[in-house]
């Protein structure tokens, strides 16, 4: 007998990998990371991919795993147009947009749906550290604003996210 086929999905288009990645399952992603024929980069129905899924859910362990393929493509979009660093930054995960933020070919300038990028949720969670990496970063438009005119600078006013605020002003 074969080994088992790891190719198959589910209606919504997702392998086992994406089930281990969403609940944070590391033992399970570093034994199906092992197999051959596992496409790290599968997207299901709506764009969604094992990384963007570990991202979503903070499983750093799994996202570090999945990190490590060199294969992985960081850039992959879901429908509402969020890549793994997008996801992190609306989610305010400090961790996982500095392991994020390492990658080479890592896309800063990306926008979702809204228009916003990796700048506006940092800024929108206070995390000063990661808006001043980003600020260093070629391609961060500081003077972004998103389709509802709002910029970095707004959002972390709002949020009365005092030291991001002195960050962007600076």
């Amino acid at each position: 007998m074969d080994g088992i086929d790891t190719t198959p999905v589910n209606y919504l288009g997702r392998s086992a990998l994406f089930g281990a990645a969403e609940y944070g399952l590391a033992e399970i992603v570093r034994t199906l990371l092992k197999m051959d024929g596992i496409d790290i980069n599968l997207v299901d129905s709506i764009g969604t991919s094992a990384l963007i899924l570990a991202v979503e859910n903070g499983h750093t362990e799994v996202i570090k795993m999945l990190l490590e393929k060199k294969e992985i493509d960081v850039n992959l979009v879901d429908s509402d147009k969020r890549s793994a660093l997008l996801c992190a930054a609306q989610n305010g995960n400090a961790e996982v947009l500095h392991m994020l933020l390492k990658i080479d070919g890592i896309d800063i300038t990306r926008v979702n749906y809204l228009g916003r990028s990796a700048l506006f949720g940092a800024a929108q969670y206070g995390l000063a550290e990661i808006v001043r990496t980003l600020l260093k970063m070629d391609g961060i438009d500081i003077n972004l604003v998103d389709s509802r005119g709002t910029s970095a600078l707004i959002l972390a006013a709002e949020k009365g996210h005092t030291e991001v605020v002195g960050v962007l002003l600076e």
